[in-house]
Order: structure tokens, then sequence, then C-alpha cells
């Protein structure tokens, strides 16, 4: 079966709604959780997590699509990044089955975590940063 690489318009915007659905994640970020920089991030409001898909294959056309994710959690300090990285693994590794009017997420794979201090940021911001993939099927 070939792959067909895709970019899926609801594919970020269930993460992010599942991600605000979970408690775990919201008392530590409010609803700072964006596809974006925040625009807060100008004057920082941390904690905060930014979503980004790195790329997304149509594995079983218009049923299934496999997305690779990056979500930078950043904080006040490294321990709390971390924190929030491996809290952000767990509840996604509990995804399957939460569903949207535009999709629902699958099973996830080879969900990681790693300390990456943003040196973008200045001055240089704590940062953890999760990697993986995510399975969606639009609706």
């Amino acid at each position: 079966m070939a792959e067909t690489v895709v970019i899926h318009p609801a594919g970020l915007s269930v993460v992010r709604s599942y991600l605000l659905g979970r408690t775990e994640v919201t008392a530590l970020t409010g609803t700072r959780v964006n596809r974006t920089m925040p625009p807060e991030l100008a004057v920082p409001r941390f904690p905060a997590i930014r979503l980004t898909e790195l790329t997304s294959v149509e594995l079983i056309p218009r049923v299934w699509v496999r997305m690779l994710i990056q979500v930078d959690c950043w904080a006040v300090t490294q321990l709390a990044a971390d924190e929030l990285g491996r809290v952000v693994v767990g509840v996604l590794r509990a995804s399957a089955g939460y569903v949207t009017a535009d999709a629902a997420l699958g099973e996830t794979q080879d969900l990681s975590v790693r300390a990456e201090p943003d040196e973008s940021l200045t001055p240089l911001q704590p940062r953890s940063v999760v990697s993986g993939h995510v399975w969606i099927r639009p609706n």
C-alpha cells in the first residue's frame, strides 16, 4: 500500500481539544495549549504548550492518518517543564477513542519526552519536548 503525505486540518485541533479536556494538563497550563506560539509569550505566561505537526501520512485513504507531532512544554523551571512533558505523554497514551465532530484519535506510538531548553527565547526558557505518532481518523 502506498503512503500519501497529507496535512490533516483537524489533526492538531483534535489533539488540542483532547489536551484541553484533561484536567491533568489544564491544572498546569490553564488554556495555554496552542498550535502557534502564544501571543502572551512576548510577556511570558508559563506553563504553556505548543503543538506542531511535523508530518502526516495517510496510510488508509480517508480512514487513518498517522501524524508525527511535537509538543513543546514550557515552564518556569526545567523540573516543571519535565513534569508537564511527562503529564502530556501520559494523557496522550490514553487518548484512543477521543472523538470530536471533525476527527477521532486512535493509538499513539513512539511517544518520548526530552529536556531541551528553548534557546530561541530570551532569557533561555526551560522546555521539555514530547514527540511521537498519533493516529487520526477524519470524520
